[in-house]
């Protein structure tokens, strides 16, 4: 199944600054003042694009610069996931003829699939200790999230309902995971322990609340809502 329908990513980096008043109306530059440091910016960013033809995974620095193609594949690649110490990235494929998880060197290079069933295995997430990946897959004919090691080993459901479950999100200590689910009727979002137990539906409004993200701070999460957003990456929009 192939995942066309996601479409070009486009990034933007908006580069927020301000000028500060020196009190006479002018205004005041790091070469005007010499206690003014530059912004600077660390890090790589992954996203996926399709200026090549199809989806591919691309990485950049935060400035802009060193644009790499990692995947470099016929097939569609999607939904980069960094790994904890950055040094390898989770990654859907259909290179082998339907949704695969995949991971990678940074760099793109040592590439392993770490799934290998019937159906789709989407929506990668690194537990925070780098140890294993949640995942959603529909291999059991509904989408349910499963944890595995790295490496693949030992995929567990640890969801086991029969309705949609998906976009795992780890907390900061790896001992729950926030996850999306429509098996109240609509779509909301849960939290449960990382093995699947004690299971809490956190919200309960007749919009679609999904994709949830735990902050750093072990406070909460963020929820942001969608009109489909247990959408198989394998389906097109008039499927």
């Amino acid at each position: 199944m192939k995942l066309g329908a996601l479409g070009a990513v486009t990034l933007a980096f908006v580069l927020l600054g301000s000028a500060c008043g020196d009190g006479n109306g002018s205004a005041v530059t790091p070469t005007s003042n010499p206690d003014v440091t530059p912004l600077s910016f660390t890090g790589r960013i992954a996203f996926v694009s399709d200026r090549d033809g199809n989806n591919e995974i691309y990485t950049v620095n935060a400035d802009g610069t060193a644009l790499t193609n990692i995947t470099d594949d016929p097939g569609h690649d999607a939904a980069p996931s960094w790994s904890p110490d950055g040094s390898r990235i989770a990654f859907v494929s259909d290179r082998g003829g339907d949704n695969e998880i995949y991971i990678a060197d940074a760099d793109g290079s040592d590439m392993t699939k770490i799934t290998d069933a019937p159906g789709n295995d989407t929506d990668p997430a690194w537990s925070p200790d780098g140890s294993r990946i949640a995942f959603m897959s529909d291999r059991g004919g509904d989408n349910e999230i499963f944890v595995a090691g790295v490496d693949g080993s030992a995929p567990t459901n640890v969801t086991n309902n029969p309705a949609n479950d998906g976009q795992p999100s780890w907390s900061p200590d790896g001992l729950r995971i926030a996850f999306a689910s429509d098996r109240g009727g609509n779509h909301d979002i849960h939290v449960m322990d990382a093995d699947g137990s004690a299971v809490t539906r956190l919200t309960t409004n007749p919009a679609a609340d999904n994709q949830p993200t735990w902050s750093p701070e072990r406070r909460g999460t963020g929820i942001k809502g969608r009109p489909d957003p247990l959408r198989r990456y394998g389906r097109g929009r008039d499927d």
